[in-house]
């Protein structure tokens, strides 16, 4: 079992928020982690894991913009539109911004930073479109949060209420 699990420590470093961190899951059983390097991690964090690597490493290319390239972004499992990308900064912080689009080797995020730039090493991570498809994708159909039954008409034109 490989894998990766993400948490955040609540004390302030330096005037800061949250840190976050990561361990690499070495085992699991049941409901138990078995993790590499998991210091800081305490009873009661909040954990993410991620156990099935749909996450996608990649070392930027090319910043123009907005726009990051990555040869290795063209492989992601799935869409990294909607995700996120991270990447730790000189200061040992991680940084976050949103994949607002995903074509080929290529994204585009919602925001900018110094950061950015050829050489950086990042991490992008899919999100979800939040659509019936996507959930079929994924395996997931049963955690879809939409209306398969809602009727498709307009609801001004026969009802208040639209339920």
């Amino acid at each position: 079992m490989g894998g990766t699990v993400v948490w955040q420590t609540a004390e302030e470093v330096e005037g800061e928020g949250p840190v976050e961190h990561t361990a690499v899951i070495t085992a699991h059983g049941g409901t138990t982690l078995t993790l590499d390097g998991a210091t800081g991690l305490v009873v009661g964090s909040h954990v993410v894991a991620y156990t099935v690597p749909l996450w996608t490493r990649a070392v930027l290319t090319d910043v123009d913009g907005l726009t990051l390239t990555a040869p290795e972004l063209a492989g992601a499992p799935l869409t990294l539109a909607g995700g996120s990308l991270t990447w730790t900064n000189a200061d040992g912080l991680v940084e976050r911004r949103s994949i607002m689009t995903h074509s080929g080797d290529g994204i585009t995020v919602l925001y900018g930073s110094a950061d950015l730039q050829e050489g950086l090493e990042v991490t992008a991570i899919p999100g979800c479109p939040r659509t019936w498809g996507a959930c079929e994708e994924r395996g997931n159909t049963v955690h879809y949060g939409g209306a398969l039954y809602k009727p498709g008409k307009n609801p001004s034109e026969d009802s208040m209420s639209w339920g």
